[in-house]
């Protein structure tokens, strides 16, 4: 019972660091996603060509939900977001704490706006 309670601590504790003062998630997402590309391989090739993240900013803090804006968003693995994931909980003390990715995509100015 006791360590269910130092669990339960732990995770309102991350939250909070999520949610504190001026969600800091927010200022520091982006420089934990350049560290996260530089520690573990670069993003896999998608069609010849190597996927690039842009960059990544929070959207909710309750679950703690990201914006990952990539140039081919439906290209981006599911091995690769998970390894996103748990490098942000490792990075922001949030282990137990669900977090969620978005991949997103900018729209392609070369296409034609029939």
């Amino acid at each position: 019972l006791q360590r269910f309670a130092e669990l339960v601590a732990g995770l309102h504790v991350g939250l909070g660091r999520i949610e504190g003062e001026g969600r800091p998630a927010q200022r520091t997402a982006g420089d934990v996603q350049p560290a996260a590309i530089q520690a573990h391989h670069p993003p896999p090739l998608a069609k010849g060509r190597r996927l690039k993240i842009r960059y990544m900013t929070q959207i909710k803090t309750r679950p703690p939900t990201f914006v990952l804006f990539v140039s081919q968003a439906k290209e981006l693995p599911e091995s690769y977001l998970r390894y996103l994931k748990n490098r942000l909980a490792k990075d922001f003390g949030l282990q137990g704490v669900p977090l969620r990715l978005s991949p997103r995509s900018g729209k392609n100015p070369f296409v034609d706006k029939d």
